[in-house]
């Protein structure tokens, strides 16, 4: 895993197609939104890493045209490769350090930590009620 996947081409090759071209600049200075929070995206998740390596993998052949059926680049092949070994269960706890690098370089406002709702909030207040209904189930109260 030394080096496997960290290259700094792979991730200015993700915030072209994810963020936006100028967002590979220390200042972006996009005007519009980009791909990632167009659909909601807060996080790279593992097919984002392997889409991108092969988009990378691609434009670094001499091949003129992206296809499946490619047998000189394979690039179907070589996408599902990748997400193989993401999605490995013995390889889990490299591929969450992975992803945690990943996303601080990606999007800077990323926490790995789990956010908690607040005491107030609607989330927290079913969560609440939940409990106290299992609570009351397990009693036979219910």
């Amino acid at each position: 895993w030394n080096g496997l996947l960290h290259s700094g081409l792979l991730v200015s090759a993700f915030k072209h197609i994810f963020t936006s071209p100028s967002s590979v600049d220390q200042e972006p200075k996009a005007m519009r939104s980009g791909n990632a929070r167009i659909h909601g995206m807060r996080a790279v998740t593992k097919a984002s890493i392997a889409y991108v390596a092969t988009q990378a993998h691609f434009g670094l052949t001499s091949t003129q045209v992206f296809s499946r059926t490619d047998h000189v680049t394979d690039s179907e092949r070589f996408y599902n490769s990748i997400l193989d070994l993401l999605d490995d269960d013995n390889e889990k706890d490299k591929v969450d350090q992975l992803l945690t690098l990943w996303n601080r370089q990606v999007f800077p406002l990323y926490s790995d930590i789990e956010r908690l709702p607040s005491k107030n909030s609607a989330l927290a207040r079913i969560r609440q009620k939940r409990a106290e209904y299992k609570e009351r189930q397990e009693n036979g109260t219910a």
